[in-house]
């Protein structure tokens, strides 16, 4: 029996497949969501520190508190708009940016970009009004996962 090797191209590729579990199985996993902006983060965290707290300890404390109830927040919100049962913070890769230093809110996961899996459009803007009540205000799109 004789097997043809062919590379691939669009047209022979597997067809891409939603990722509902881990991403561990899935290296360079696509990723769309929406990106946070860590700067608008700290500029709002800014404006919830207690004047009195000096202490460097206390104000880490403060700060990942206040991320995670960020987080919370916009995941049951999403949840809400859009349930997928896999919103979470992811890194990703982002360009001009290190490894690591750019996170999103990852609404869907899948072995390779394929807009089938987005939300229809009418969601896509409930969910960016979700992001923008919290003063993230970029456009999401597909990214590929750190891990």
């Amino acid at each position: 029996m004789v097997y043809l090797r062919t590379t691939a191209t669009a047209d022979n590729r597997p067809p891409a497949r939603q990722i509902l579990r881990r991403l561990e199985r899935y290296p360079n996993a696509a990723l769309w969501g929406f990106p946070i902006d860590y700067k608008r983060m700290l500029t709002n965290f800014d404006s919830t520190v207690p004047p009195n707290v000096d202490d460097d300890e206390e104000l880490t404390r403060l700060l990942d508190d206040y991320a995670s109830r960020v987080f919370s927040t916009l995941q049951r919100k999403c949840n809400h708009v859009w349930y997928s049962g896999i919103i979470s913070p992811k890194e990703v890769y982002a360009k001009g940016e290190r490894i690591g230093e750019k996170t999103i809110i990852a609404i869907v996961k899948s072995t390779r970009r394929e807009d089938k899996f987005i939300p229809p459009s009418d969601k896509v803007e409930e969910l960016k009004k979700v992001f923008a009540e919290q003063g993230f205000t970029e456009e999401p799109g597909w990214f590929i996962a750190t891990d």
